[in-house]
């Protein structure tokens, strides 16, 4: 809806009220679960910008669907400009706070997808924290077309190590317990390039200056 209060500012708002169409597409029936459950999450509807960035999206270049998935927010789009198709649920923890998960992220494009990644997750992180999500969750695969194993600690996110790889570490890197730890050598980073496995990572929003925001103004640089 919008109001032409420059052309017609003497007649009410309920007058002029002209309807506009959706610029994304909520999932078959589910238009008014999503309206009350955005209410519930963030006590109001979003606006169509603020879920295009929680995407990670341009709001002139990404189509979206939006619905829900049992407390959560469902989101599901594709960027057109880097050729990004994915998806990510926005839902309550247990403690009350929110987090975002990512869920099938894939960069359909070879060229520049370090950069590509990166710019994709700053407006996610961003968007993040301006609406009180104070975790980003997602899997860095590793596969023939995938190397978020690698790139997403890069940027901030971090996962714990298990007993069994940090046991096969060198002395000098067997104090590390987390992935970003092991990052902050460069002999862990070519180890982890090379023996890393996929696992879920997670970038941590509140407890103010953390390790995951050190790395990534660090990367950003």
């Amino acid at each position: 809806m919008y109001m032409i209060r420059e052309i017609l500012p003497n007649i009410s708002a309920k007058q002029i009220a002209v309807s506009m169409s959706k610029p994304f597409r909520f999932f078959l029936d589910e238009e008014q679960n999503v309206r009350q459950r955005s209410h519930a999450l963030f006590g109001r509807m979003l606006h169509h910008a603020e879920l295009v960035a929680l995407c990670g999206g341009d709001s002139r270049k990404t189509d979206m669907t939006v619905g829900t998935v049992q407390a959560g927010l469902y989101l599901e789009y594709r960027h057109v400009s880097s050729d990004c198709v994915g998806s990510c649920l926005i839902y309550r923890e247990a403690d009350t706070r929110l987090a975002l998960i990512n869920e099938h992220v894939r960069f359909l494009r070879r060229n520049r997808i370090e950069r590509e990644k990166f710019q994709w997750f700053t407006r996610q992180k961003n968007a993040c924290e301006s609406l009180g999500i104070s975790a980003i969750h997602i899997t860095g695969a590793r596969s023939s077309i995938s190397e978020g194993y690698y790139f997403y600690p890069l940027f901030g996110f971090n996962a714990s190590l298990p007993q069994e790889f940090i046991r096969f570490l060198p002395d000098e890197l067997s104090p590390c317990q987390t992935l970003l730890s092991l990052y902050e050598h460069f002999s862990g980073r070519k180890i982890w390039f090379r023996y890393g496995y996929p696992c879920d990572m997670v970038f941590e929003l509140h407890g103010g200056f953390n390790q995951s925001q050190r790395t990534y103004e660090q990367y950003k640089k």
